[in-house]
């Protein structure tokens, strides 16, 4: 396999030492990078795309250069690669905004703040700076659904519900819609399961009141009623002890 990679090194390698500045340079010093890396030699990958950036700023290779800078560096084990890789990305929106890759660059600007704890208000304010600048891209839609999963996985299912209500407005046609709209039935469920686990009977049956209303046939309905029994013999178990007393 090695040697397989270092066969598709060594051309590029060879026509950077003999035209450093001829017409494929850019191409076969961005293709170089990615061999380096398939070797093993991050440095020397980042090193030459960092190359490429500063002496050919215009090149069509340069932003695709900055966004391996950065997928490099969020691969790494810490914080402080994760603010680098950030930076990187952030290149990519800054200085070359009409590339096709500004708003995936963006959206992994909003990923790779959620990996950072404590970070997730700036993770937040980079999906809604991408959905105003590039409301259209992929991208935008891909950041918005990963907000919803991390307010889902936050047991933050109201803020959850309102972006998932969100999606489906600005977003009507993107291949992740169908999720999105399940993720409202998950988490309209979800809240009113924990109410139900909290012992907050009041709000747990009002919750799954309106969830029976809205989703009869979902396959957790039959729960539902079920756990409307187990209150009430909670309810009839309580007042038969305070009779008791």
């Amino acid at each position: 396999w090695r040697s397989v990679v270092e066969d598709f090194y060594l051309p590029f390698a060879k026509l950077l030492e003999e035209s450093p500045k001829g017409d494929y340079a850019d191409d076969a010093l961005f293709h170089r990078g990615l061999s380096l890396v398939a070797l093993s030699r991050t440095l020397d990958a980042r090193e030459a795309w960092e190359k490429l950036v500063k002496d050919s700023a215009a090149s069509e290779w340069a932003a695709d250069a900055l966004m391996q800078i950065g997928e490099s560096h969020a691969r790494g084990a810490n914080t402080e690669d994760l603010v680098r890789a950030i930076a990187a990305y952030r290149r990519v929106v800054s200085d070359y905004a009409k590339d096709d890759l500004a708003p995936k660059a963006l959206g992994a600007v909003a990923s790779t703040y959620l990996g950072i704890a404590g970070m997730t208000k700036e993770a937040y304010a980079a999906v809604d700076e991408l959905i105003k600048a590039y409301p259209q891209s992929p991208a935008a839609a891909e950041a918005l659904q990963a907000k919803v999963n991390d307010l889902l996985t936050e047991r933050k299912y109201n803020e959850a519900i309102a972006e998932c209500h969100r999606f489906i407005e600005l977003f009507p046609q993107s291949p992740l819609f169908r999720q999105v709209t399940q993720q409202v039935v998950d988490a309209r469920h979800a809240k009113a399961y924990e109410a139900y686990l909290d012992k907050r009977w009041d709000d747990a049956r009002k919750l799954f009141n309106e969830f029976l209303q809205a989703y009869p046939l979902d396959p957790r309905a039959p729960q539902a009623h079920y756990l409307f029994g187990e209150m009430s013999h909670e309810d009839l178990s309580s007042e038969a002890s305070a009779k008791e007393e």
